[in-house]
């Protein structure tokens, strides 16, 4: 499994609340981190809002897989585990 799905899981898995009535300030971090991933995602592959009912204002994004672009992508992977850690 490689590190997008990985962390995709993760991020999916303790999103959900369970029954706390009232968020913690950990579950609202861990919010805040999703919703950046999630963002991030989008940006660096638009495509991905196609698949996902997503409405977006420009339809003129394509993954970028220079290898400059992935070695950004990846080290931006790297801080959102580290963030998660």
């Amino acid at each position: 499994m490689n590190k997008v799905t990985t962390l995709t899981l993760i991020l999916a898995a303790i999103s959900f609340p369970t029954a706390a009535p009232a968020a913690s300030a950990q579950s609202m971090a861990v919010n805040t981190l999703t919703d950046r991933y999630y963002d991030f995602r989008l940006a660096t592959q638009p495509e991905v809002a196609y698949f996902s009912g997503v409405e977006i204002s420009l339809h003129d994004g394509l993954y970028n897989n220079s290898p400059q672009a992935i070695a950004r992508e990846q080290a931006s992977e790297d801080e959102f585990l580290r963030e998660l850690g």
